[in-house]
C-alpha cells in the first residue's frame, strides 16, 4: 500500500530523479511506480483484504500536507495524519517513512547526495491518494483518493 502525492509534488521528486540519470547515476528504484511512501507491504494472497482496507482507510482520511525539508528521512518521524493512515495498516514503530529518489550501493548513494544537495529545495506535498500495487511487477491493482468528494 502506498500514499501517494499531488501531481506537483510527484513532479518534483520525478525531476530529482531525472537529475541523477542526467548525471550518469542509474539507480535501482522501481520506475514503474508512482512517487509515494510506503505504508506497508504484504503477500499477494492478502491483496483481497487489503484492498477492502485500502478503500476504508481513504473513505475515512482527508487529504493532508507533507513538508520535504531535505534529502534523507522525515526529521523527527512522521506528521501526526501521516502516522494515523501508518496506522490503519501495520503498527508505525521502527517505521522510517520516506519517498525513495535513489537506490544504490552506498558510494553512489553519497554521489547522489552530493549531487541533489546543493540544489535542493524545501516543498510541501499534498498526500491525495492511496495506492495497492504489485511492487515486483509494477501492476496498479487499485487506487483511491482519500475522502472523495469531501
Amino acid at each position: 500500500v502506498l500514499a501517494g502525492f499531488d501531481a506537483p509534488a510527484a513532479e518534483r521528486i520525478l525531476a530529482l530523479r531525472a537529475r541523477l540519470r542526467e548525471s550518469g547515476l542509474a539507480g535501482r528504484e522501481n520506475h514503474r511506480l508512482p512517487p509515494h511512501i510506503t505504508l506497508d507491504l504484504w503477500p499477494m494472497e492478502q491483496a483481497g483484504a487489503i484492498a477492502e482496507r485500502l478503500c476504508a482507510a481513504a473513505e475515512a482520511s482527508p487529504p493532508f500536507p507533507l513538508r520535504f525539508t531535505h534529502l534523507g528521512v522525515f526529521p523527527g518521524g512522521a506528521s501526526r495524519p501521516l502516522l494515523a493512515l501508518k496506522e490503519r495498516f501495520a503498527p508505525a514503530s521502527g517505521w522510517a517513512p520516506h519517498a525513495t529518489v535513489f537506490i544504490q550501493d552506498p558510494a553512489a548513494v553519497l554521489q547522489a547526495v552530493s549531487l541533489l544537495a546543493g540544489g535542493f529545495l524545501a516543498f510541501t506535498a499534498r498526500v491525495e491518494r492511496l495506492y495497492l500495487y504489485e511492487v515486483g511487477t509494477g501492476r496498479l491493482l487499485l487506487e483511491r483518493p482519500l475522502r472523495p468528494g469531501r
